[in-house]
């Protein structure tokens, strides 16, 4: 598969004021080198600690946010530097599938017209040609005729997520940042919407980069996972790798977290000490040596370097 989009060195900071007593102000350093890729019709799941800088990457990547410094090329042009009304082919190119659908629909709009309004925004087609292709795609995410004229509020968690993943798909994007789309969501409509997203990237050729704490939703859907680490990325490889041989103590810690449905199966979870560093104050060498019990003077003194160790398996550790 040829590559779609590749993320270079991105960085992105935010200023933090001082509070009323003058303390607590300084740099939150939300993203830090990220480096990766995404090829056409993949895809890949980006998975950490809620504070690890997930979402801010994917806003990143959307152009929502403006890098500090990188570099993001979506189908071979950057897109960093591009402003103002240059940026209309990208979105279209580019959308997002939002953790919380009901914040992200216009509560005056009928789910009709907030389907049919990327068409009219981007000048694909004109108002009756987006009702009427509208209608066609909320019929496709499973939502009839009896839906199309009501409001969010009369909808369900299930049918406004589907609205939004509707809403996000009808202008035939390339590229797709699903920031936990089913966290909100009961296990059996959450497998619902999945087979949904799955079903839309086999018709389509979508690319999902799909964010989420749930590792057994990413197993599910993605084929390449990438472990994010208090605005850094440790570690890197397929999803078959990945939970057979994971190799960062982190991710080892991760998987030993996710529930098994087998009171028979004796597994022990690694708990780790500590919480997450400040962002505003990230250790000096490896971001996770407070918390790893493998962790020596090297880790605590020098930033672990990016390494493959095999088959596109990369992963940031002195001892590995």
């Amino acid at each position: 598969m040829s590559e779609l989009l590749r993320a270079t060195h991105v960085v992105k900071t935010y200023t933090v004021k001082p509070g009323i007593t003058g303390k607590g102000g300084g740099t939150l350093h939300a993203v830090d080198d990220v480096s990766f890729s995404v090829r056409k019709s993949e895809s890949v799941g980006l998975v950490g600690e809620s504070g690890c800088g997930k979402s801010t990457l994917g806003r990143c990547l959307l152009r929502l946010e403006n890098l500090d410094r990188g570099s993001i090329a979506l189908e071979g042009q950057e897109i960093q530097d591009i402003s103002g009304k240059d940026l209309l082919p990208v979105r279209k190119r580019m959308q997002l599938i939002f953790q919380d659908p009901y914040s992200a629909l216009n509560p005056r709009d009928t789910i009709l017209k907030s389907v049919a309004e990327p068409l009219q925004a981007f000048g694909i087609k004109d108002r009756r040609e987006s009702l009427e292709e509208a209608r066609s795609f909320l019929s496709y995410v499973g939502l009839g005729k009896s839906e199309w004229s009501k409001y969010p509020h009369e909808l369900s968690g299930g049918q406004r997520q589907r609205v939004v993943i509707a809403r996000a798909m009808i202008s035939s994007p390339a590229f797709v940042v699903c920031d936990e789309p089913v966290s909100a969501l009961d296990a059996s409509i959450r497998a619902q919407v999945l087979n949904l997203m799955k079903r839309l990237q086999q018709d389509t050729g979508v690319s999902y980069l799909f964010i989420s704490h749930d590792l057994s939703v990413v197993r599910f859907l993605c084929t390449r996972i990438l472990v994010m680490y208090l605005g850094e990325i440790i570690e890197e490889t397929s999803r078959e790798e990945l939970y057979s041989h994971p190799m960062h103590p982190y991710t080892k810690a991760l998987l030993s977290s996710i529930p098994i449905p087998d009171v028979t199966h004796d597994r022990k979870r690694i708990l780790l000490p500590g919480e997450l560093p400040d962002p505003m104050h990230p250790p000096e060498g490896c971001r996770f040596a407070p918390r790893c019990p493998y962790a020596t003077d090297l880790c605590r003194k020098e930033k672990p370097a990016s390494r493959d160790i095999g088959d596109g398996h990369t992963v940031c550790c002195h001892h590995i």
